[in-house]
């Protein structure tokens, strides 16, 4: 039978990798949020971020390392109390809203009244307020009370996900069952440990290894299985199916112009990719392989031609063209002057001289 001790130092090294895991994953789904490349998904950025620090602060206890860092698992502790509202924001930001959800939802007030609760205790240790903030975190009701907090965030995020069970997207609900589960091994431990007799601490540095598990299953599919569907994804674009694009196209041009999305000054291909529900990238790729265009080039199309239009209908004699090249979705005069002239050749004086002779 295997010794003890090689038993935990093989489960610390493997916690370790966890972590280190956790966190190349969590500046990895950040860079994609930040150069545009995957919307949405800044929240499983921060998700990992937080597993990450749970797992090290696991291995720094079982390691003999807890006071390495001063405050680290206090501070831990309260990062966990972020895990489930973070996951429901994840989850929600995948739903069908055209809105982005960030660090200051309001689901994550309880999570920055405890953190702030926990700094108190650190920072003042010997004062009032530091005495009594350490009582309150470390108090029996905590436990009971994280437990019922992440019950209640667990079961908002399966509803959201049962709600949109129409995506083929199955890291979602991936991530919702894997959390869900580890939570619930971790509650049954708790409630037998304190109501029937104690476990090995052993087993709780095994259930850390869940997590690590879960994190190199999204290593796996971030590196292997997303590469190999981008790749696929690129070489049918690049062999053909153009009808197909242009079908989509199609479709999308005329949801621009029924909704004027263009008329928005603060449009850009992301919101307009929350708009009509379509992956960034893909919408991107459409955009530039049939029209040859970047997406502004692409928008300010919209914008020009309603500006020709209203100039050809004499608009301009009740309106300046500024006021109209605004209605339009130009936010300044020098991009509305500069995209008239690129796409029309001409100024929009000119143009009216030319092609108004009412004027």
């Amino acid at each position: 039978m295997m010794d003890v001790e090689i038993l935990k130092d093989i489960s610390l090294m493997a916690n370790t990798i966890g972590a280190g895991n956790c966190f190349l994953l969590a500046v990895s789904y950040l860079r994609m949020t930040n150069s545009g490349k995957a919307h949405n998904i800044g929240m499983l950025s921060v998700l990992f971020f937080i597993i990450g620090m749970v797992i090290l602060n696991t291995v720094l206890n079982f390691a003999d390392y807890k006071g390495l860092v001063y405050g680290f698992e206090p501070i831990t502790n309260a990062l966990t109390f972020a895990i489930a509202p973070v996951l429901y924001l994840y989850i929600r930001s995948l739903s069908f809203q055209n809105q982005t959800v960030g660090l200051n939802s309001k689901h994550l007030i309880h999570f920055y009244v405890f953190l702030s609760i926990t700094m108190v205790a650190l920072l003042f240790p010997e004062s009032s307020a530091g005495i009594f903030s350490s009582e309150i975190i470390n108090g029996k009701v905590m436990i009971p009370l994280w437990n019922l907090h992440f019950l209640c965030y667990l079961g908002a995020s399966y509803l959201l996900l049962q709600k949109n069970d129409n995506t083929k997207n199955k890291q979602p609900k991936f991530i919702f069952w894997s959390i869900a589960f580890i939570w619930a091994l971790n509650l049954l431990f708790y409630l037998f440990r304190t109501f029937v007799h104690g476990l090995p601490n052993l087993l709780y540095l095994n259930i850390t290894l869940l997590f690590t598990a879960v994190m190199l299953w999204f290593s796996y599919a971030r590196l292997v299985v997303y590469n190999k569907s981008e790749s696929l994804r690129i070489r049918n674009i690049q062999n053909g199916n153009k009808q197909l694009m242009n079908l989509n196209l199609e479709s999308i041009v005329a949801d621009i112009l029924k909704n004027q999305y263009y008329r928005n000054p603060e449009l850009n291909i992301r919101r307009l990719s929350r708009e009509l529900d379509i992956p960034y990238h893909e919408l991107s790729t459409l955009i530039n392989s049939t029209y040859h265009k970047n997406f502004n080039e692409f928008i300010n199309g919209f914008r020009i031609k309603e500006v020709e239009e209203a100039l050809k209908s004499g608009e301009h004699t009740s309106l300046t063209i500024m006021g109209i090249a605004q209605k339009a979705g130009f936010r300044s005069s020098s991009a509305f002057y500069s995209a008239f002239k690129k796409e029309k050749g001409t100024t929009p004086k000119a143009f009216i001289a030319r092609h108004c002779h009412s004027a």
